[in-house]
C-alpha cells in the first residue's frame, strides 16, 4: 500500500470515528470483535476487524431502520460478491 493510500486510509477512519462516535451498532460490532482488535495491528484478524468496525461506522451513518437496513444489506451483500442486481 502506497503512502498516499495510507494517509487516506487514515483520514478516512478519524472521520468515520467521529461521525459515528455514539453508534451502537459500532460498540456492537467492537464489542464483539474485540479479541480481534486486540491483537497487534499487523495480523490479519485485526485488519479485517479495522475493515468491518470501518464499513459499520460508515453505515450507522445512513440511519437506516430496521426494514432498510435489511434491504441496504441486501444489496450491497450482492453488489460486493459482483452478483448482478435487478432485471
Amino acid at each position: 500500500m502506497g503512502t498516499m493510500t495510507r494517509i487516506k486510509k487514515r483520514a478516512l477512519r478519524w472521520l468515520l470515528k467521529d461521525l459515528s462516535r455514539t453508534s451502537g451498532l459500532v460498540r456492537h460490532g467492537e464489542f464483539e470483535l474485540r479479541d480481534w482488535l486486540a491483537e497487534p495491528p499487523d495480523e490479519m484478524n485485526r485488519w479485517m476487524a479495522d475493515d468491518v468496525i470501518d464499513m459499520l461506522r460508515l453505515f450507522s451513518t445512513h440511519d437506516h431502520s430496521g426494514s432498510s437496513a435489511s434491504f441496504a444489506l441486501a444489496v450491497f451483500d450482492a453488489l460486493a460478491k459482483w452478483k448482478p442486481w435487478g432485471p
